[in-house]
């Protein structure tokens, strides 16, 4: 299997759209021109070593963007400093989406500050916890300029990672953001557990930005994450990783509460694991894109209209079982309408209807006789309560789904909740 990420910067564009296409994403063609001046992108290795296969229920990415917060909370979001939030809910009766984030940030002086950052989002697979980043950000002329150094802290010193920042404008509004991180920096000098080192060490280099221009409002999330190879010698034990993530959001404001927009966003692994037993590789990739269009009424808080495609695929070969070798393709086309209404000066109602056409298939490369596939239609009524605080700044909510195609069999489609603390 071809490398997607290999040695990523930003002249090896050309190498991740062809990586992209031999993909078969059929909406690559009408994004390209919109991602072609960006870097591609990868986020550091999670400490997930493991070949993952996703189950998934039909109705899965209906759910999702049922539990998700919706864009006007998301904005609130992006204006905060400190804060704290978590969704999650029901994808199956074993498994739930999470999104969580924490943010804290608190000025020492006019020149000097510290901040903590935290996510874990997990939907697909389980997922290892990841540590939180510090960062202590000193501005050497008072002024929009800002150089960080970056750290996680772990008991196992050769988990550690350290890196540096460079930023210009104001991190909520209109900035500019570069940073570098050394991933697992002390692991090949003070690994006490066994004999295993990196041949190829990790680091992550990562470019965010948002500008805001008349009525357009834009944000950016790119990263990329060198190639990494783990060797155990013992066990002749080889793994390989690899991955990518974007994140790109344009709005236009014709009014001053009400916007269209979308929002893109994709994310990639690479991974592969060779010892005694296995030799494995595996492609797993998730991409979205998000069309929307929200406004105020006299008679309601907030509508939201708008449209979403989904695709996921995993490509998975083993060369010592090449009959075990497929190509797995799970797609969402959906509609969906929103509405909230504040009844009073503390609580909400809100009401969600969410339609998509799914595809689902599963071709092995030897075995015929296995493949599987299949198409649907999915519906879902969600229907919430939220609690807030006068100021709006805290948001907790309650969510309550009905599985509309399966209205005599299946009627209860899960539940899920939300909560949002701007402090």
């Amino acid at each position: 299997m071809d490398s997607v990420c290999g040695e990523e910067n930003i002249t090896t564009l050309t190498v991740y759209y062809e990586g992209l296409n031999s993909m078969h994403h059929p909406i690559h063609s009408a994004i390209y021109f919109l991602v072609i001046a960006m870097p591609q992108l990868c986020w550091a290795f999670d400490d997930d070593d493991t070949l993952n296969e996703p189950n998934f229920k039909p109705e899965n990415f209906l759910d999702i963007k049922a539990y998700e917060f919706r864009k006007s909370v998301e904005e609130e979001w992006n204006a905060t400093r400190n804060g704290w939030r978590i969704a999650g809910g029901s994808l199956s009766p074993d498994i739930a989406f999470i999104d969580s984030e924490v943010r804290l940030q608190k000025d020492l002086s006019e020149s000097f500050s510290i901040r903590l950052q935290h996510e874990y989002e997990a939907y697909i697979d389980t997922k290892p916890m990841q540590h939180p980043l510090l960062e202590m950000a000193y501005r050497p002329w008072r002024n929009d300029l800002e150089l960080s150094l970056l750290a996680t802290a772990f008991y196992d010193k050769r988990q550690s990672d350290i890196g540096f920042a460079a930023s210009y404008g104001n991190r909520q509004e209109d900035y500019l953001r570069l940073s570098w991180l050394s991933v697992d920096h002390y692991y090949n000098e003070k690994n006490y557990l066994d004999d295993s080192y990196y041949s190829n060490r990790p680091d992550t280099l990562a470019l965010e930005a948002a500008f805001r221009l008349n009525q357009w409002q834009t944000r950016l999330f790119v990263a990329q994450d060198g190639a990494l190879r783990r060797v155990t010698p013992s066990e002749s034990e080889i793994f390989r990783h690899e991955g990518d993530r974007l994140e790109w959001v344009l709005d236009y404001y014709y009014l001053a509460n009400a916007l269209v927009g979308f929002t893109y966003r994709r994310w990639q692994t690479d991974k592969a694991l060779q010892d005694a037993v296995e030799n494995r590789e595996q492609a797993i990739a998730h991409q979205l894109l998000d069309v929307y269009w929200l406004r105020p009424f006299e008679w309601l808080d907030e509508l939201i209209l708008g449209v979403r495609l989904d695709q996921f695929e995993n490509q998975l070969r083993d060369m010592n079982n090449a009959n075990q070798s497929y190509g797995y393709n799970f797609d969402t086309l959906q509609a969906y309408a929103m509405a909230q209404y504040d009844y009073s000066e503390h609580a909400s109602w809100g009401l969600g209807l969410y339609l998509g056409k799914i595809r689902e298939h599963k071709d092995y490369l030897l075995d015929q006789t296995d493949n599987q596939a299949a198409s649907d239609i999915q519906g879902k009524l969600r229907m919430s309560w939220e609690y807030h605080s006068l100021d709006k700044h805290d948001r907790f909510a309650v969510h309550f789904s009905l599985n509309l195609d399966e209205l005599e069999n299946d009627l209860g489609d899960g539940g899920g909740l939300s909560y949002q603390g701007r402090f």
